[in-house]
Parts: structure tokens; C-alpha cells; sequence
């Protein structure tokens, strides 16, 4: 192993060219098949890419993010040759480079089937082709655009591909200004027999597309999943919005994420989501309620009921709350998944809180799941007064499931490597995550290029005396 990060070092100078070369070599990452393209990744490394990726079936996710402009012929190459690429984020595009990619890139040709575009706020019609392009995926399920300057002049764009495309499951369209022709593109959703799952914000949708989006909502019965993201409820507009919701036994899905509500009808609310037996998600992702109480007694009422609810989101909402949600959970053995976390900084303070070992010790099928969410990223689990097995088998979890976030993964991996924190738990753990080597490991990573450096300088000292062979 060290002798081959150091000749991957002197092959590969950049850091992510080196976490590249580590990604596209591993067995096991040609096997799950999860590439990153940021800004940096020479041509060389790229190349190396194409070369090994081409003789892959089928690319799972696809992440390109910044990227310059002298790789831009390479990455439309490697979309050309896979077009079954299940996933694909493009984010933080706005420069020279990234309108090249969009202008050299042919949407018709390529099929993926999550697309997540964000962030790229570039001049052209290249949204218009996009849209055009998607028309003929047949693979499309879920289509995610945010902050690409969406505006009035796309909506029939928009409309002519849910009309042509019958395979779109979930539209979320972010940011953008459709307010003056939301009603079009309404009725193009209810023609499309297919779509269950959709999601806009209050700008997106104007004052007017909020009622439009109502009633819509009131009379459709297909869909099973809306988001209503940074809506200023008015006790009205949720009045009628929640006495729709009373009555679907389709809608099993919510998202309220930066809603504002008045106390009145956050109450309301809350009665009409414990009334659904149906609703098993719910997202209330930094909401504000007028009324810390009364937020307080809402919340701790809603997690103790006897509701259908499996999923809940909370993040956001400050440690205050921490305290009602913790008790509330206590009672409840519906939810089989929690997401909250009261901000990175209180990390510490939360994990060496013996409440939460004796929730996670008392809930036992929700440890792997609770450690990951309530306690929000790997530092904790070093903290959390837990037995030695049972974080075994959580860091165990972590690293087979990948569902942890950038900034949780060299926090991981550190603790992995890092003979002073976790060396014991390093040893020991090794053998039992599958049969993924140190590289598959650090292939997953999305680091900076300094954390990256600094990883594998890190696993050089440490490599012999973790015993990590």
C-alpha cells in the first residue's frame, strides 16, 4: 500500500488527479461505479479515466463541478460513450469553460436517469436545449434544476418536455421566476401520467402560482409527493392546503423546508399531518413558527402520536429544540428514520449527552441510523458513551452504506487513520468492512485539495503502524 501511494504520488502530482487514480483503479469502485469530476482534474487524469471507464457498462453517479476548460472535450467524450449513466450532478458552473461544456454537450445522445443541474447561472439558450434534448431520454425519472435563471421564457420548454416525455416521475424546479405561466405548466403535470413527486419555492411560483399549485394539489389524485419550500403560510392559503391533505390517500410525502407559519396554523398543521395515517414523510427543514412554545409543544405532540410517520427531517431549527425532540423520541417506535442536528459546532457537547447513548442503546435497530443523523458527522461516534462494539458496528455501517456527506468523510477517515483517536477501533474494524481496500475508501471522496494532500500524507506515516495492509 505505501508503495503504491508513492508511486501514484510521483505519477500523479495534483492531489485529485492521485484520489482519481485511487477512484478508477479500485475493484470495488468499478463496481459500484461513483466518479467525481472537480475543478483541477488535469487532462492526464482524465484521459486515465476515459481509458478505464470505457470498458465499464454503466456509471452509477456522476458528479462534474467547476471544471476548466481544457477538460471539457473530455468530459463530453466520456457522456458521449455512457449514455446509461444512472445519475448526474452538475453544479458551480459559471465560468468560460463550463458554457463550452453546455454549447459541446448533445442532450439527445445522452440518458441519464437522475439529473441534478444547479448553480450554473451561464448566459445562452442552453436551458432550452436541455429541456429539447430530454424529450427523447427514456430513461428520465427525476429532473432537479436550481438557481439556472428558470424564468417565464422556458415554460414552454418545460411543457413540451412533460408532454413528450412520459417517463419523468419528479420535477423540482428551484430559484427561478415562473410566476405568469406556473398554470401552463400545471396543466401540462396533470396531462403527464407519470409525474408523483413534485417540488417548487415561493419564488419560483409567485404569489399567484401558490394558489394555482393549491389547486392543483386539491384536485389532483396521482400525486404522492409535494414540496412547498420557503412558503410565508398565511392561515388561509394552509387552511385550504390542509384540508386536501386530510382526505389523500395517495399523499404520502411533505416538504416545508424554510416555510413560515403563524402559530395557528402551525397547530393546525400538525393536527391534519397526525390525522393522515397515510403521510409517512415529512420535512420541516429550518421552518419558523411564530412562538418558540408553542413550537415546542407541536413538535413533541407530533413525534408522540400514534401517526403514520416513518420519516422525519428537522434539521435547522437550533439546539433549543433538541431537548423536546429527544424526549418525544423516546416513546415513539414508528420512525425508522430521523434527521436533525443542531449545528456543527455543538457537535461535541451533543455527543458526550448521555440521553442520547441511552436513545440510541434503547432504540437498538435505529443505532446505525441515529448516529449517522442525530449526532451529524464521524467526530461524534469517537465522543458517543457507547460499547466498543456497538461503534464497530456503526463505523462499520458508515463506510458500507456511503451515505455520509463531504465533510463528514475525511472526519472519518481521519478517525480511521489517526492512531491517537481511534487507532484501536481502526484495527480492529478493518476486516469487517467488506472488502474495500484503503483507496475504494478514499476514491469516494470529494475533499479539497489540501484535505486531500493532507489524507495522504497521513496514510503513508500511519500505514504501518495502523497495520492496514
Amino acid at each position: 500500500m505505501e508503495e503504491f501511494l508513492a508511486v501514484a504520488s510521483k505519477k500523479y502530482k495534483k492531489p485529485q488527479d492521485l484520489l482519481l487514480k485511487f477512484y478508477v483503479d479500485g475493484a470495488e469502485l468499478k463496481k459500484h461505479s461513483d466518479m467525481i469530476i472537480s475543478n483541477g482534474t488535469s487532462k492526464s487524469a482524465m484521459r486515465f479515466a476515459n481509458s478505464i471507464l470505457k470498458s465499464n457498462s454503466q456509471i452509477n453517479y456522476l458528479k462534474i463541478t467547476g471544471i476548466d476548460s481544457e477538460i471539457v472535450p473530455h468530459c463530453v467524450e466520456l457522456l458521449s460513450s455512457k449514455s446509461s449513466i444512472v445519475q448526474l450532478d452538475l453544479g458551480d458552473i459559471m465560468d468560460e469553460g463550463s458554457t463550452r461544456f453546455f454549447n459541446e454537450m448533445r442532450w439527445e445522445n445522452f440518458h441519464p436517469k437522475l439529473l441534478k443541474i444547479y448553480d450554473c447561472r451561464i448566459s445562452g439558450d442552453w436551458l432550452e436545449r436541455l429541456f429539447k434534448g430530454l424529450e427523447t431520454n427514456p430513461h428520465l425519472d427525476r429532473l432537479y434544476i436550481e438557481n439556472c435563471g428558470l424564468n417565464d421564457s422556458h415554460a414552454d420548454a418545460i411543457v413540451s418536455l412533460l408532454e413528450r416525455n412520459q417517463t419523468i416521475m419528479a420535477l423540482s424546479l428551484f430559484d427561478g421566476h415562473l410566476s405568469n405561466s406556473i398554470q401552463k405548466i400545471f396543466k401540462a403535470v396533470r396531462n403527464n401520467k407519470k409525474l408523483k413527486r413534485l417540488r417548487f419555492d415561493e419564488q419560483t411560483l409567485g404569489k399567484q402560482g401558490i394558489a394555482q399549485f393549491i389547486d392543483f394539489f386539491e384536485s389532483d389524485s396521482r400525486i404522492e409527493h409535494f414540496g412547498f419550500t420557503c412558503i410565508r403560510w398565511d392561515y388561509e392559503t394552509l387552511k385550504r392546503f390542509t384540508k386536501a391533505l386530510r382526505y389523500k390517500k395517495s399523499f404520502n410525502s411533505i416538504d416545508l423546508y424554510g416555510g413560515t407559519f403563524t402559530r395557528e396554523g402551525f397547530a393546525f398543521l400538525v393536527n391534519v399531518i397526525i390525522s393522515n395515517p397515510f403521510l409517512s414523510e415529512l420535512d420541516i427543514t429550518s421552518i419558523s413558527v411564530h412562538g418558540s412554545q408553542i413550537f415546542k409543544d407541536q413538535i413533541k405532540k407530533l413525534l408522540s402520536s400514534s401517526s403514520g410517520l416513518k420519516n422525519f427531517t428537522f434539521n435547522g431549527c437550533g439546539l433549543a429544540y433538541r431537548q423536546t425532540v429527544i424526549d418525544a423520541l423516546r416513546s415513539n417506535y414508528t420512525l425508522t428514520s430521523f434527521n436533525s442536528h443542531p449545528g456543527y459546532r455543538k457537535i461535541d457537547t451533543l455527543a458526550k449527552d448521555p440521553q442520547i447513548t441511552s436513545l440510541i442503546n434503547r432504540n437498538i435497530k435505529y443505532q446505525a441510523n441515529l448516529a449517522q443523523e442525530l449526532l451529524y458527522d464521524a467526530r461524534a461516534l469517537l465522543l458517543l458513551q457507547l460499547p466498543f462494539e456497538i461503534k464497530e458496528q456503526i463505523l462499520h455501517y458508515l463506510c458500507n452504506a456511503a451515505m455520509i456527506s463531504n465533510h463528514q468523510q475525511k472526519y472519518l477517515i481521519y478517525a480511521l487513520l489517526d492512531r491517537r483517536s481511534l487507532g484501536k477501533l481502526a484495527v480492529s474494524v478493518k476486516g469487517k468492512i467488506s472488502d474495500n481496500s484503503l483507496e475504494d475508501m478514499m476514491g469516494r471522496l470529494t475533499l479539497s485539495p489540501f484535505d486531500q494532500q493532507k489524507l495522504i500524507d497521513q496514510c503513508i506515516a500511519y500505514h504501518h503502524e495502523l497495520n492496514l495492509d
